[in-house]
């Protein structure tokens, strides 16, 4: 059980010091060396934000109502809970604005992936152009623990540790200090599972780490949750990863006539990773101090996808050498014996750039023709097990031809299958994987905002939440001065007239939040895997 804390509404109390000693003595004892809080004259309650990508409001309350996620229930029977109204469908985006109180046109975070010379990359932390939660509390001496928010690596220095959205690779800067690593090393492979190890991850496709880094997290949130940190904030991720997969086996009525072995198999899904959230967020709870202000909130939630959108990661270059278009060599094609060849199209693109081969140079018009002809002629006989057409052969658009194309092939989608034929024979290794996505969220489809703690008013009116007020709230429950340049509001009537009798309201000058961002994205040996990550998601092209 969680140890007594004095009383939040009781008179201030001077607890800089021992939050020092603690923190000091056990985090030392792990080799993170901590420069912690110094004096001050009062300290409000720790505060614990734990944020659940994709966490839909009518989700829980469905669950709620079936007896599920009693942890969750129980934070919201001693708080308030209702819907947060978001203002982006990219996850990047939100959690920064979650973190800094305002928009994407000033916070300078806009999207997944950013260009840069050596091509798009993901975005990195040195981009954000203003201060975030974590920076205002360092600078007031208050210690914080981030831990895989979006938009974290490279770590920042701040008054505490950061694990950043890259803690599990090796990348320097993955944490602050340096050998906090060690200590994600160590839980890396301990702690308990949460249920997160029996989320799906589809073959092929790199997701395993998704929902092994949310076991990580949650575990590391348990572990340094009572260790006096003033501000911990936490991100899980596997709600979202689950719904956008398997969202039709959660509303089956809504997508027609389901097949009933894939109503068994992936019917729970999205359940059991609420459940899997839930039980990290009970074991956090449990952990935490007393009188700790708990938020959790999500970026989004989610609706149907009807129709859906079809995933279909295709080799095309063996189909080519499967109708005999294509001949293998050495190393890659035999170009004077192959009509054609494929031209820049990876296996996740569905619309194919095909390049002509001449017989002497580049083709001409009428090789271009003919072999248009030809390839039209035979890939019209590959279909899907259910003998539906696979391809569709097209003209190239003035910017494909512009990039090398003399003619395109598109994969069909719709009714897509995990293999295809010609003449009567399965085309071994030309599909990878075929997917579907059934969930979707946007702009209008609101997150969750739950608050819970002794100084939370359980009545207060929850109507209108946006996500750029959560920062603004937690600067104000934290006792700083509120950056005027903060877009949100203040949730002032979130709070007991007790705590507002404590805590006054302050605000500081629009030039003590806006801080210098660095000129280009870091690129990173990372970068292909994080990006065919949102390829998989269907974020990118």
């Amino acid at each position: 059980m969680p140890r007594a804390r004095e009383d939040p509404n009781a008179p201030p109390r001077n607890r800089s010091v021992r939050r020092a000693l603690v923190a000091a003595t056990i985090l030392g004892g792990l080799g993170c060396a901590l420069v912690l809080a110094g004096l001050r004259d009062s300290s409000p309650p720790p505060i614990i934000v734990i944020g659940l990508d994709g966490a839909a409001p009518h989700v829980v309350e469905d669950l709620w109502r079936q007896g599920e996620l009693p942890h969750l229930r129980a934070l919201a029977d001693r708080g308030v809970f209702g819907p947060l109204r978001t203002n982006s469908q990219w996850s990047p985006v939100i959690w920064t604005t979650l973190a800094t109180g305002v928009d994407e046109a000033t916070h300078g975070i806009s999207f997944f992936t950013v260009p840069t010379r050596d091509g798009e990359v993901p975005v990195t932390s040195n981009l954000r152009r203003v201060k975030a939660i974590w920076n205002l509390a360092s600078e007031s001496d208050r210690s914080v623990a981030v831990l895989g928010w979006w938009v974290t690596w490279p770590a920042e220095p701040v008054n505490g540790i950061v694990a950043t959205d890259r803690m599990m690779t090796r990348l320097e800067g993955r944490v602050y200090p340096e050998n906090v690593g060690a200590m994600v090393d160590e839980i890396r492979e301990a702690g308990d599972t949460f249920g997160f190890q029996d989320l799906p991850a589809p073959p092929g496709e790199n997701w395993e780490q998704i929902p092994q880094q949310d076991r990580l997290v949650a575990n590391l949130t348990r572990r340094l949750v009572d260790r006096d940190f003033d501000l911990m904030m936490s991100y899980l991720r596997s709600i979202d990863l689950v719904s956008h997969r398997y969202w039709k086996y959660y509303h089956p009525a809504r997508f027609g006539r389901l097949p009933g072995w894939e109503l068994e198999r992936f019917g729970a899904l999205v359940t059991d990773a609420y459940e899997a959230v839930d039980r990290a967020i009970g074991a956090i709870v449990e952990a935490a101090p007393e009188d700790a202000h708990i938020f959790v909130i999500s970026d989004h939630g989610f609706a149907d996808r009807v129709p859906e959108v079809t995933q279909v990661r295709l080799d095309l270059d063996r189909v080519l050498e499967a109708v005999g278009l294509l001949i293998p060599g050495a190393g890659g094609p035999d170009l004077p014996r192959s009509r054609l060849v494929t031209h820049r199209t990876p296996v996740r693109t569905e619309t194919k750039l095909v390049r002509v081969v001449g017989t002497a140079g580049p083709a001409t018009p009428a090789e271009i023709r003919a072999v248009r002809a030809e390839t039209e002629e035979k890939l019209f006989g590959v279909r899907y097990r259910n003998g539906r057409h696979v391809f569709q052969v097209r003209d190239a658009r003035a910017e494909e031809r512009a990039d090398g194309a003399d003619f395109v092939v598109r994969v069909l989608t719709r009714s897509a299958t995990n293999d295809i034929y010609w003449e009567g024979r399965e085309i071994e290794g030309a599909v990878e994987s075929t997917f579907r996505f059934s969930g979707q969220h946007s702009a209008h489809t609101p997150g969750i905002f739950l608050a819970a703690g002794p100084g939370i008013d359980a009545d207060a009116d929850l109507s209108r939440i946006d996500v750029r007020d959560v920062a603004p709230t937690v600067v104000f429950a934290l006792g700083l001065e509120v950056p005027e340049a903060m877009e949100g509001r203040v949730l002032e009537h979130l709070f007991t007239e007790e705590f507002r009798d404590r805590v006054d309201l302050r605000y500081s000058r629009d030039a003590d939040f806006a801080r210098r961002p660095g000129e280009e994205a870091l690129a990173t040996d990372e970068d292909e895997r994080l990006l065919e990550e949102l390829r998989a998601l269907g974020y990118l092209d």
